[in-house]
């Protein structure tokens, strides 16, 4: 059984890419795309779940 995916890497780095592109380097917005995704992912949004998540 497949679970589906809300969002994915492309996703969050594509708006990322937008909103940011002139501002931020290219690794920096990869970066922070999975930030955000390991946010996500956190099954509780407490500081040690989003640590755990980021180290993915």
């Amino acid at each position: 059984m497949t679970r589906k995916v809300a969002i994915d890497e492309e996703q969050v780095r594509a708006f990322l890419t937008e909103v940011f592109e002139e501002d931020l380097h290219v690794k920096r917005i990869l970066s922070l795309s999975h930030a955000t995704l390991g946010a996500v992912q956190a099954a509780s949004l407490s500081v040690a779940a989003i640590g755990k998540a980021m180290a993915w």
